[in-house]
C-alpha cells in the first residue's frame, strides 16, 4: 500500500474551502464542505467531466456482467456516492438496488432514482437494519480512505451481510500494478515529495487515502473469509487501471 495526496477533486481545490492536512485523512466535515461547493458549481450528472462518466458508465457494464443475476435481486452499494453507477443499474431494470453513504450531501441527485426506503445514511454495517441481508453487495471506489486492517474489518461486515451463495466485489481506481520498476517509481515519488513538504518546497497536498496492488486486495479479501473467484482489469489510464474482484463466503466460514 502507498499513501495517496491530491489538491482538488473535481476541479475544486481544496484550499478554498479547508486548510489540507498531509497527515489527517478528509473527516465528514471536510466532505460536507466539499459537497457545498460542488453543489453550488455543478446541478447534474450532465456537467461532469465526460471521461469520469464515461469510466463510471462502464463499471456499471462490469458489475452488471458480474451480477449474473435477475433483475429483482437484492444488491447494496456501499458508499455510492455521486450515484452515476447506480443511476444507470437502476435504468438497466435492476428495481431492487440499495445504497449507502456516509453523509447526504453526495445523494443529491441520485435519490430520485432510489427509493426512500432504500437509502441508507450512516457508518456501514450499523445505518442498516440488523435483519437486512443481500446477494450482491458491491464497492465502487470506497476503499482507497481505508487502511488494510479496516478494509479486512469492511469486508468481514459485508461478508455477514450476505445471504447464502452471495458475492461481494470491489471495483478500485486506486490500483497499482505490482511490478518493480513501479514499485520503484512510486517509493520514489513519495519520499521526494515529501522531502520537498518538509523543506516548504512544495506542498503534498491532502492526505486522501492509498493505493493497493492485486496482492493487497487478495490479502484482504482472503483475510476476510472470502473465496476469490475472478479478478482482472477493466481499463488503462495513464496513471491507474481500474481494477476488480469479486468473491463468495468460504464454506464454513
Amino acid at each position: 500500500m502507498r499513501k495517496l495526496f491530491q489538491k482538488e477533486w473535481h476541479g475544486i481545490p481544496f484550499k478554498d474551502f479547508v486548510v489540507t492536512s498531509s497527515s489527517c485523512l478528509p473527516d465528514l466535515q471536510f466532505y460536507k464542505s466539499f459537497y457545498s461547493c460542488f453543489l453550488s458549481k455543478y446541478h447534474d450528472w450532465g456537467d461532469l467531466d465526460p471521461e469520469w462518466v464515461k469510466l463510471k458508465l462502464e463499471t456499471a457494464g462490469l458489475l452488471e456482467s458480474q451480477f449474473k443475476a435477475e433483475k429483482n435481486t437484492k444488491i447494496l452499494s456501499l458508499s455510492c456516492g455521486l450515484g452515476v453507477i447506480e443511476k444507470e443499474l437502476v435504468r438497466k431494470g435492476y428495481s431492487n438496488l440499495s445504497i449507502t453513504e456516509t453523509l447526504i450531501e453526495p445523494l443529491a441527485w441520485i435519490r430520485k432514482y432510489v427509493p426512500q426506503e432504500n437509502i441508507f445514511i450512516g457508518f456501514f454495517p450499523d445505518c442498516l437494519p440488523k435483519n437486512y441481508t443481500y446477494d450482491i453487495i458491491y464497492l465502487a471506489g470506497a476503499e482507497y480512505f481505508l487502511d488494510q486492517d479496516e478494509l479486512i474489518l469492511l469486508l468481514k461486515e459485508a461478508k455477514s451481510r450476505l445471504s447464502d451463495g452471495g458475492r461481494c466485489i470491489l471495483v478500485s481506481w486506486s490500483f497499482e500494478p505490482a511490478t518493480f520498476l513501479n514499485k520503484m517509481m512510486s517509493i520514489a515519488k513519495y519520499f521526494l515529495k515529501y522531502f520537498f513538504q518538509v523543506l516548504h518546497i512544495k506542498d503534498r497536498g491532502q492526505f486522501w487515502g492509498y493505493s493497493r496492488n492485486q496482492s493487497d486486495f487478495h490479502n484482504a479479501f482472503v483475510e476476510a473469509g472470502f473465496n476469490i473467484k475472478e479478478d482482472g482489469v477493466l481499463k488503462k489510464d495513464t496513471q491507474w487501471d481500474t481494477y476488480w474482484i469479486s468473491a463468495k463466503i468460504k464454506k464454513g466460514i
